[in-house]
């Protein structure tokens, strides 16, 4: 009993992890690719509602320019993590493997801005291209994530306008 007792006011008195008061939300499954045509430029936008009722988007977003025939992916991520961890853009296909992208990035807080990793250099686009619009390929930063459910066709023409560019 009085061991109960000690364990209940412990309990109380210190302050519990924030890991374990959180209730983690599904991570955001996105079904369709959006396909964007502009004047100087035409790509894919795959993204989803910002998990917790944020405002906004989390995403990426891979872009040929229609004059220079540059091709980039800007992916965006939302807030920093309040803890300060850790960012950086991966991918994990659905086999499991992990390709990484990017300098890893460390900020914390609102004060810090948005994590919107770009890739421009056309070795790091064709390879993130390739493994993120895939089916199954879950994009993340290693705080926010969306898995890509787009079936095989409309991930192959984000695929093509690698090629095509």
């Amino acid at each position: 009993m009085r061991l109960a007792a000690v364990s209940l006011l412990l309990a109380l008195a210190l302050p519990a992890p924030v890991a374990l008061l959180a209730v983690q939300e599904p991570t955001p499954q996105v079904t369709q690719l959006q396909p964007v045509v502009g004047d100087d430029r035409r790509g894919y936008l795959l993204r989803a509602p910002t998990p917790g009722g944020g405002r906004g988007f989390i995403g990426v977003y891979v872009v040929c320019g229609l004059f220079d025939e540059r091709l980039t992916v800007a992916a965006s991520f939302g807030l920093f993590p309040e803890d300060g961890r850790p960012v950086q853009l991966a991918v994990r296909s659905a086999t499991g493997a992990i390709d990484r992208f990017g300098p890893v990035v460390r900020h914390s807080g609102s004060e810090s801005g948005f994590h919107s990793p770009l890739l421009e250099d056309p070795e790091d686009v064709e390879r993130f291209v390739a493994v993120a619009f895939r089916s199954g390929a879950l994009i993340s930063n290693g705080y926010r994530s969306i898995w890509n459910r787009v079936d095989e066709a409309q991930n192959a023409q984000a695929r093509f306008l690698v090629d095509d560019c």
